[in-house]
């Protein structure tokens, strides 16, 4: 899928735990708020995860079809 180490982190932590944050991702990848919101907004445009709420309550969870088959 053409995805950086950084964002298969990310689909394995939602794996995992239900939902993601931008701050979670930072942590976990170790990266800047930008490059968070870049790698996560790369993830939504290839249907791995979905974003729910808006500004400071956003979240990501993974897509429905991606759940489904784990």
């Amino acid at each position: 899928l053409g995805l950086n180490e950084r964002q298969r982190k990310a689909v394995e932590h939602l794996r995992i735990k239900p939902r993601l944050t931008n701050a979670d991702y930072q942590k976990i990848a170790q990266v800047t708020r930008k490059t968070a919101a870049r790698d996560l907004d790369a993830l939504v445009e290839a249907g791995l995860i979905v974003r729910r709420g808006e500004k400071r309550g956003t979240h990501y969870v993974l897509a429905t079809a991606l759940s489904a088959s784990s």
